[in-house]
């Protein structure tokens, strides 16, 4: 019994850590993309 109710506690600690993580790596992303949104648009703006 008592290593049921760990594992569940784990299996919590676990889904958060993976949202956490996602949550991390989107935000990442999407800023990176940004970033090289406004690269190309001073590209464009530098060399017409």
């Amino acid at each position: 019994m008592q290593d049921s109710d760990n594992r569940k506690k784990m299996d919590r600690r676990e889904l958060v850590t993976l949202s956490l993580s996602l949550g991390v790596v989107i935000t990442a992303v999407v800023y990176w993309g940004i970033q090289i949104s406004g690269v190309m648009d001073m590209l464009e703006m530098a060399y017409g």
